[in-house]
């Protein structure tokens, strides 16, 4: 339980991937590897994985270590030497950008919502408070790893010109303090007013799933991603040079291409550090005609 199951997931993966180059290298005793060994299968992995990847599963065989015991020399000048030829060699090769679904794109996408569906309403609904909450998309929907922590009616408090949402745990809240996250967007607030409405009394019971299906079947993040990216294309946006779609991504770009200071994006989207800036899409081409014009848009 030191870390959380996302982390665990991602780390198993590399740990299968150097336990399984080991025996197939006939190595009897991967543990505790050398720093020769963690060398040698980086540059095996080299040509055929990004850089960025075997940096993370590096990461992978540095937990299997420390949790059967040993030191782990994935700090050793050796290694790291070879990483940085790896890098200098092969670039960073990252994969295609994820589109930030900006206020702009969930305009876009209203106009492919009939009012009258409550599975429509509830869709939309889910889109405009994840962006304009700048929230992780398992944030506001079960997720496998974790079906009972998405948010529930009870969650929600209500404020003159906007709402709160209660997250009991999340990615910046590993132990479960809990956060409010505001919005504050009144689209976002209007899309999420429309759903409530049409929802029966016991589907607004405390707690009832914030977002559900007419049926009362809690909304997936993969069935969201889904009606997403569903969405997104009828919108006439071609995700075909994109790896995927974020809201957080887009609340953030969004807040900058409307002119708000970094502090406030920052808190908004509770980033205690500066990697908030990764997620604004700076070469969006609406805030460069901003930045060139010197006028601002709401997005």
């Amino acid at each position: 339980m030191g870390i959380a199951p996302s982390t665990r997931r991602g780390y198993n993966t590399g740990q299968r991937c150097y336990l399984s180059f080991c025996h197939s290298s006939h190595i009897v005793r991967p543990v505790p590897a050398s720093p020769e060994l963690l060398c040698f299968w980086a540059a095996n992995l080299s040509a055929r994985v990004t850089y960025k990847t075997i940096r993370n599963y590096l990461n992978g065989v540095r937990n299997l270590h420390i949790e059967s015991g040993f030191k782990c020399p994935t700090d050793d000048p050796l290694l790291i030497r070879l990483m940085n030829g790896i890098r200098r060699v092969y670039g960073d090769r990252t994969r295609p950008r994820t589109l930030p679904v900006t206020f702009g794109i969930v305009n876009r996408m209203r106009s492919q919502i009939d009012y009258n569906n409550h599975n429509h309403r509830m869709n939309i609904a889910a889109i405009a408070i994840a962006t304009a909450g700048l929230f992780r998309i398992g944030e506001i929907s079960a997720t496998a790893i974790e079906p009972e922590r998405y948010p529930r009616m009870r969650d929600v408090t209500w404020f003159d010109r906007h709402i709160t949402i209660h997250l009991r745990v999340s990615k910046t809240d590993p132990y479960g303090q809990g956060v409010d996250v505001m919005v504050a967007h009144p689209l976002a607030i209007r899309d999420l007013t429309r759903y409530l409405n049409g929802c029966s009394d016991s589907a607004r019971a405390g707690h009832a799933p914030l977002f559900a299906w007419k049926d009362g079947r809690v909304l997936t993040r993969r069935a969201l991603l889904s009606v997403a990216v569903r969405l997104v294309d009828r919108a006439g946006i071609h995700l075909s040079q994109y790896q995927g779609i974020s809201f957080r991504r887009g609340g953030a770009t969004s807040l900058a291409m409307a002119g708000r200071p970094d502090r406030v994006i920052q808190i908004l989207g509770r980033w205690k550090s500066q990697v908030f800036k990764r997620y604004i899409e700076r070469r969006d081409t609406a805030l460069l005609i901003q930045a060139a014009t010197g006028s601002r848009t709401t997005g």
